[in-house]
């Protein structure tokens, strides 16, 4: 309030009583007014907003389901990996005894 009195100047409205009645009422007798002009101008801004959040939300989508699409190729690629490796694993094991076994056969490799 200090700030509207040093604006207005206290002595204007004849003590500060006055002076907040007169505001009050003024405001009261205005705001209708005012608050129509201000909501006019708010849908448009409010709409505006609302749009953007769509096209964020939109774009955001198509960002998130890109990246799930790279995760699971990844992850296609590391479990075909594994169960390649596990293939390669029992095949070496395989080779090894069959070359212990050939080594056996010809004395090389104690039994």
């Amino acid at each position: 309030m200090a700030l509207l009195e040093d604006i207005l100047g206290a002595e204007l409205f004849g003590g500060s009583l006055v002076g907040g009645l007169a505001i009050g009422v003024g405001l009261a007798l205005v705001g209708p007014a005012v608050l129509g002009v201000v909501a006019a101008g708010a849908k448009p801004l409010a709409k505006g907003a609302i749009k953007g959040g769509f096209l964020i939300y939109e774009k955001s989508r198509e960002v998130f389901s890109e990246a799930m699409e790279t995760a699971e190729d990844i992850m296609a690629e590391a479990k075909s990996e594994m169960a390649e490796a596990r293939n390669i694993v029992p095949e070496a094991e395989t080779v090894a005894k069959v070359l212990k076994k050939g080594r056996r056969e010809e004395g090389q490799v104690p039994a």
